[in-house]
């Protein structure tokens, strides 16, 4: 079990530092919290075996920093739907890729996890049917939570924007750049 004061104490410490278990435990004490040192560093162990932190042996100390927080899906395509849009909506572009990620129409619910704007969605929501509502019910099974009356988007205009959104996701994800050519390439037959 998680000391959760402990636990608190030592993320405010660290931030989005490494540091070695002395630092730690310097920064503690200027503080005045009041740790053991040979306790902090099993503490700190058993953080890192937990998977909250990241730990590597910087000779002759071992150095420690927490682990960043995963986003999620809708935080994700949110963030680049934002960045791709440029003068078109974004929240559009956003309902068309979730909508080629997920195979199915998107809930209002699950924009609002994305961070976009609600407002000018210039798309219908599509109403009630039985498809809609097999659908909210399953979503709601794995703790979703789509409200009763939520409507839902799909939207078919967006191809391009969508793909430029997904190829944005990908390349940020896998930290690859994308090689952008200012010209058009010529085909032989464009040629004759």
């Amino acid at each position: 079990m998680i000391n959760n004061s402990l636990f608190s104490k030592i993320e405010a410490v660290l931030k989005d530092e490494e540091l070695s278990i002395n630092s730690i435990f310097k920064r503690m004490t200027d503080k005045k919290i009041n740790v053991h040192r040979l306790y902090l560093s099993g503490y700190l162990k058993a953080l890192w075996e937990l998977g909250y932190m990241d730990e590597k042996s910087v000779p002759p100390a071992r150095v420690y920093r927490f682990k960043k927080k995963s986003e999620s899906i809708y935080e994700i395509v949110g963030k680049h739907a934002k960045k791709v849009a440029g003068e078109n909506n974004e929240t559009e572009i956003a309902i068309s890729a979730l909508n080629k990620l997920f195979k199915r129409p998107v809930f209002r619910e699950e924009l609002k996890k994305c961070g976009l704007s609600l407002n000018d969605i210039g798309i219908e929501g599509i109403g009630n049917g039985e498809e809609r509502e097999e659908l909210k019910t399953l979503l709601n099974r794995s703790g979703m939570g789509i409200p009763e009356r939520d409507p839902c988007y799909i939207c078919n205009e967006c191809g391009n924007d969508s793909a430029d959104l997904l190829s944005s996701i990908v390349t940020d994800l896998l930290k690859v750049s994308v090689i952008k050519t200012k010209t058009k390439q010529a085909r032989l037959e464009d040629i004759r």
